[in-house]
C-alpha cells in the first residue's frame, strides 16, 4: 500500500478502512505535530491541514485517513490522513537543475531543483515530478492559504524552489 502512496499511483480502490502508523520506538515522544515525519517519506497530515489541502488541491490528491498508534499500543488520534497527490508532473528544469545521472540516463539524485516556468502553468498546489517522487512541490498559494489558517503549524519544512 505504501509503494502506491509513496509514488503517486491511486491507492483509493485497495485501501483499508483500518491504516494505522506506529509511532517510532527510536524517536520517543508523545506530541503528535501537525505534518508527521516517517520513515515511507509520506505526507502524513492532521485533519486541519488536509482540509486546507483538500480546498486547495481537489480531486489531483487522494486523502487517506489513518489513525496514529502510540507507543503503549493506544490509538493517540484518529484524525490523520495520508496525501497522496496523484500522478507527476514532468515541470523540472533539467538544464539548470542539479541532477545526477546514471550511465543509462536514469536519474540517480536531484540535490538542486530548477523548476520550469512555462511547465508548471497548470500544476496542482500539490505535486511530484517523476524525477523524484519522494519529494513534494507546493505553490506559494497553498503555503499561503495553510498559513493563514494554521499560523502556527507544526513540522512544515519548506525549501524555496526557482522558478526559470
Amino acid at each position: 500500500m505504501s509503494s502506491y502512496i509513496s509514488s503517486g499511483e491511486s491507492a483509493l480502490s485497495d485501501y483499508p478502512s483500518d491504516v494505522q502508523a506506529r509511532m517510532s520506538d527510536e524517536k520517543g515522544g508523545i506530541v503528535l505535530s501537525d505534518i508527521v515525519a516517517n520513515k515511507n517519506l509520506s505526507l502524513i497530515v492532521h485533519e486541519s491541514v488536509k482540509t486546507i489541502i483538500e480546498n486547495n488541491c481537489g480531486q489531483t490528491c487522494e486523502y487517506l485517513p489513518l489513525s496514529i498508534i502510540n507507543h503503549k499500543g493506544r490509538v493517540a488520534s484518529n484524525d490523520y490522513f495520508y496525501i497522496n497527490p496523484l500522478g507527476t508532473h514532468d515541470c523540472l528544469n533539467e538544464t539548470a537543475s542539479d541532477i545526477g545521472w546514471s550511465d543509462d540516463g536514469d536519474v540517480i539524485h536531484v540535490s538542486q531543483f530548477v523548476l520550469d516556468k512555462n511547465k508548471v502553468k497548470d500544476v496542482p498546489s500539490l505535486f511530484r515530478i517523476p524525477h523524484d517522487k519522494y519529494v513534494y512541490f507546493i505553490s506559494q498559494t497553498l503555503v499561503d492559504a495553510i498559513r493563514e489558517v494554521k499560523p502556527d503549524i507544526t513540522n512544515l519544512n519548506l525549501e524555496l524552489i526557482s522558478v526559470e
